[in-house]
């Protein structure tokens, strides 16, 4: 009958709106708090993930002299949505994402593994040596080069930007990994020459000749690419280009002339 249809038709779209408001009651009795969503309730049906979240747009103001740029906008947020209680008045989470949290994180880490990573270089390229050269004397003459090269290197960077931060003292670990290859090509090359012919000095000179171009353009070429960090605003970023594209350049230089008098 037309009457009943009707009937069952109101008593099925007000179900779902009752249903709403007594789970809601039922919670703030139980647990002394609640929720309520209007747009469920016009919907007609369960809300999404999607239909839950809502983004605001921040536009941080930025720190390039600390390691972590926008870490004071981040702390302040979470601060904020602290003091508001969000969680517990509303039920609502405050996640952070875009590129400044994300740099935040990713520039973290290098504070977390700074020593680990050094240790596991110093290792890893003793490893290498002993795999490239079999030969203690030339392993011990390219690493003790490797470490006058990071003294001066060193030296050199606190004398261009007077104080290293966490981000810039990475340099020792780039130093390390790069310029031992300026020893290990040269020392490769003399004991091929060496090999050819039983003359220390002539294998010297050989070796110096025919490995001088190669080694001057990787050394100049990855010099210039740590170099073409230092227009960046980022005073981190900057001064490890600036400290380790000089210390290609020493690297370099202190091999040459060592193996030159070994």
């Amino acid at each position: 009958m037309p009457g009943s249809s009707a009937a069952r038709s109101s008593s099925t779209s007000t179900a779902t709106p009752f249903s709403l408001i007594a789970q809601t009651v039922e919670n703030v009795l139980k647990t002394g708090s609640g929720t309520f969503s209007w747009r469920e309730l016009a919907n007609g049906k369960p809300l999404t993930d999607a239909d839950r979240r809502s983004f605001i747009e921040f536009r941080p103001i930025l720190d390039f002299n600390a390691l972590e740029p926008g870490k004071d906008a981040t702390d302040a947020i979470r601060e904020a949505a602290k003091d508001l209680n969000l969680a517990g008045e509303y039920g609502a989470r405050v996640r952070l994402t875009g590129p400044v949290p994300t740099a935040n994180e990713e520039f973290a880490t290098v504070q977390d593994g700074a020593i680990v990573n050094s240790i596991g270089t110093v290792l890893v390229v003793l490893l290498i040596l002993w795999m490239a050269l079999h030969s203690s004397k030339i392993i011990f003459a390219v690493f003790a080069t490797l470490f006058i090269g990071l003294s001066i290197t060193t030296a050199a960077g606190l004398a261009m930007v007077g104080s290293l931060n966490l981000l810039s003292i990475a340099f020792a670990v780039l130093f390390i990994g790069l310029g031992v290859d300026f020893g290990i090509q040269y020392s490769v090359r003399y004991r091929s020459e060496r090999f050819k012919n039983n003359d220390l000095e002539a294998a010297l000179l050989h070796a110096a000749e025919r490995s001088a171009v190669p080694l001057s353009l990787a050394a100049m070429a990855t010099a210039a690419g740590f170099l073409s960090f230092l227009p960046t605003d980022y005073k981190g970023i900057s001064e490890l280009g600036k400290i380790a594209g000089v210390g290609m350049l020493v690297a370099f230089m202190g091999a040459s002339r060592c193996f030159q008098r070994c």
